[in-house]
């Protein structure tokens, strides 16, 4: 079953670009709050989810995360995420993320093996404007490499986030994100997403509760858009350590972390209930510097 499914997004990947690049909603710690984040971003994960959040980044973060999605044999995701800060006005970021996939079919002399790797190469710049509002864009490069197809292509996305301080250092923030504004894949368009989200950090940011909504176009005769939806929560319960729980378009999804002086290792999973699959496990480590 889980070959056939594989076979599936793999051939609809290819012959459909026009549906856009894969969106396995990268990072661990976004991923275990339910993908709830475009208001949450404070860590180089902004990179990825609203580029504005590099704004909130305090110092230099390496982060690189390794994901095995749906336990499927042959199928791989890994990420690497730079964010740089300069002063507390300006931060720049770079992004490269890679999908790689190997399907074998048959045995002995009708044996074959079809190949896919997904590339996305991500520079992304952002501006405090105010003490409350910042904005940030990012230039995307696609690249697809494939047994049955081949080709690149161009993408940008651009991000608010308005963080409006509470009571004492708690706050509440207001993120979107419109992903692939202008983008193409082998010369062919693809629509553009939009992404908003509330979040509110409590109790000297130890309590953070977040919930986006994003829209999805429909594919092939569906020419609608639909609505997703994603919840999450992370408490600290322990000085360095961090428990995570969402809910990700009906799909539950939890996570765990822990920090010791510069460095973070972060855990999540979550199970796609739509389909016969197993759990997806993600690991990150994130270094600052």
């Amino acid at each position: 079953m889980k070959r056939i499914v594989f076979s599936l997004i793999m051939v609809m990947t290819v012959n459909n670009v026009q549906a856009a690049p894969i969106d396995l909603q990268i990072g661990c710690r976004p991923q275990g709050m339910g993908g709830a984040y475009v208001a949450v971003v404070d860590d180089a994960n902004a990179v990825y989810w609203n580029p504005a959040g590099l704004i909130n980044v305090k110092s230099k973060e390496f982060g690189f995360a390794y994901l095995k999605p749906m336990g499927v044999d042959g199928v791989s995701v890994s990420c690497s995420s730079l964010a740089v800060p300069f002063g507390n006005k300006w931060a720049i970021g770079i992004n490269y993320l890679a999908n790689m996939a190997k399907l074998e079919e048959g045995r002995d002399a009708r044996y074959k093996e079809n190949k896919m790797q997904e590339t996305t190469l991500i520079l992304a710049g952002a501006h405090k404007f105010t003490s409350v509002l910042s904005a940030g864009i990012s230039v995307k490069r696609f690249g697809l490499d494939a047994s049955l197809d081949s080709g690149g292509g161009f993408g940008c996305d651009m991000g608010l986030l308005y963080n409006y301080p509470i009571k004492g250092e708690n706050q509440i923030g207001i993120g979107l994100l419109l992903r692939n504004f202008l983008a193409d894949l082998k010369d062919e368009s693809f629509p553009a997403t939009v992404r908003f989200g509330l979040s509110s950090k409590l109790y000297n940011e130890r309590l953070i509760v977040a919930a986006d909504v994003n829209t999805k176009k429909g594919v092939n005769e569906k020419k609608d858009y639909s609505l997703q939806h994603h919840v999450g929560c992370e408490v600290e319960v322990a000085e360095g350590m961090w428990l995570r729980a969402g809910e990700d378009r009906g799909n539950l999804s939890a996570g765990i972390g822990f920090s010791l002086r510069n460095w973070q290792l972060d855990y999540a999973f979550n199970k796609l209930e739509d389909y016969d699959l197993d759990h997806s496990h993600r690991v990150s480590i994130l270094m600052r510097f």
